[in-house]
């Protein structure tokens, strides 16, 4: 969980632009469209907690249901709060053998639950962590500036990023799923 500031730019509506949905949002799905696959629909629900609006402009909880192209789904959960909130996984992967959730740590983690392992098993990575995970997404935009490449993740992909916040906002407001336009 990120927890702007008082004097951060989540706070002034016109560069926020909304709240956890669309700032946080924007992170979060790529990950679900990498494993899942576009994003088709939404349904949403969001709100904000009292006291909030001294370090967010926008919604401080977003819960939704999103329906991939192919027929998966997902929930997507969202929250910026100043009070103190259990541990609670960054990711968490759901299959017919089990979970795979992606622990709450900048140190990266995996944890593997399924019939042989019922209380979890720590899945140790290479990955040197959260912050060491943006170090492929900058290679790529340096390789792409500096030799010309196409980009691994192409601007338009993270269009539809933005399009599915804002349908989320729409299905907010209409109460029923929204398509991305």
């Amino acid at each position: 969980m990120f927890m702007p500031s008082e004097n951060d730019w989540h706070v002034d509506g016109k560069k926020a632009g909304g709240g956890v949905t669309i700032d946080g949002g924007l992170h979060w799905l790529r990950p679900m469209k990498v494993w899942l696959g576009d994003i088709e629909s939404v349904i949403a629900f969001t709100a904000t907690h009292p006291g909030a609006e001294r370090y967010c402009a926008g919604e401080t909880i977003c819960r939704s249901l999103v329906r991939f192209q192919g027929g998966k789904c997902g929930t997507f959960d969202a929250t910026y709060c100043a009070a103190a909130l259990a541990p609670q996984p960054w990711f968490v992967l759901t299959g017919e053998k089990g979970e795979i959730a992606i622990e709450p740590s900048f140190d990266g983690g995996l944890t593997l639950y399924n019939a042989d392992n019922p209380k979890g098993k720590k899945i140790q990575l290479e990955c040197g962590g959260y912050w060491e995970s943006f170090t492929g997404e900058m290679k790529d935009w340096g390789s792409a500036i500096q030799n010309g490449t196409p980009l691994k993740y192409a601007p338009e992909e993270a269009m539809k990023d933005i399009m599915a916040s804002l349908a989320m906002y729409r299905s907010r407001d209409s109460l029923k799923f929204e398509k991305l336009e």
